[in-house]
């Protein structure tokens, strides 16, 4: 809450469940760790292991910074994640996260997921963001299948203008053997402010499969929009398009037609 540094949190359980909220609708179940509003001090980390990690019905794993200090990393290490819907009044997700909030200044930290079987559905997510001038954090998923329904969402914002070609950030990496998209499901990268650009997503899979308006989108407000790269043996009901549409899209928007960044989709039979 002040100027020193918090500690790290860790679970390292057989099963972890994290379920609903208060009674009274003010407070989700969650783990987290934070620096608080007004601290100079910087979050820990936060890090889970478990065989089977279940968020349902608007509870969050969460790793923040409300002030000047960093946020700290977010680490999901499991055979089986499951993030189910979202809380009675629908304002909030259940989700994986990390960010920064409004009239913050630190850094965000990165979300990692290591597990075999990844799923997101009914309004959940997993997203690293950006609310104030920090960087946000990137998003890293290694999952052998990912299975994405019913508008499951997985998310990575920034507001943050400063360049460092050496820093990414806001960038979303998954490498899979299956990636399954349906139902309105969708795979963002946004930057919204002045001259921010936005961040790139690269997919590396056997198969994608989009279908029922699920969407890839690396888009910027204002700026350049980011880079989407996709290598897969197949890729299935999804193509690139220079504008969304009410079918499954691949998109890199900017600003402007000359701002908007690139996809590129590798398969073994075509190159698009």
């Amino acid at each position: 809450l002040g100027q020193g540094n918090a500690g790290n949190l860790t679970v390292d359980a057989r099963d972890v469940q994290l379920i609903g909220e208060s009674f009274d609708g003010q407070f989700s179940s969650s783990l987290s760790a934070e620096a608080a509003l007004n601290s100079t001090g910087d979050a820990g980390d936060l890090t889970i292991k478990t065989n089977d990690l279940l968020v349902k019905d608007g509870a969050q794993i969460t790793a923040a910074t409300l002030g000047q200090g960093k946020g700290g990393n977010l680490t999901v290490n499991a055979k089986y994640v499951q993030l189910i819907g979202i809380t009675r009044d629908n304002q909030f997700s259940s989700c994986l996260y990390t960010s920064t909030t409004e009239n913050s200044t630190g850094d965000a930290g990165n979300l990692t997921v290591n597990t075999d079987i990844l799923r997101v559905e009914n309004g959940a997510a997993v997203s690293v963001a950006s609310l104030g001038t920090g960087r946000a954090g990137n998003l890293i998923i290694n999952a052998d299948s990912i299975r994405l329904n019913k508008n499951a969402l997985i998310l990575a914002n920034t507001r943050n203008n400063k360049i460092d070609s050496d820093t990414e950030q806001a960038t979303i990496n998954i490498k899979s053997q299956e990636l399954i998209m349906r139902d309105g499901s969708n795979i963002f990268t946004n930057a919204t402010g002045e001259n921010v650009v936005g961040g790139n997503i690269n997919i590396d899979t056997d198969f994608l499969i989009a279908n029922e308006n699920s969407d890839i989108s690396a888009n910027s407000e204002n700026g350049s929009g980011g880079n989407v790269r996709i290598d897969a043996l197949g890729v299935f009901g999804t193509q690139f398009r220079s504008q969304p549409t009410s079918q499954s899209d691949i998109t890199a928007t900017g600003a402007t037609e000359n701002s908007s960044g690139t996809v590129e989709v590798i398969t073994p039979q075509s190159d698009i």
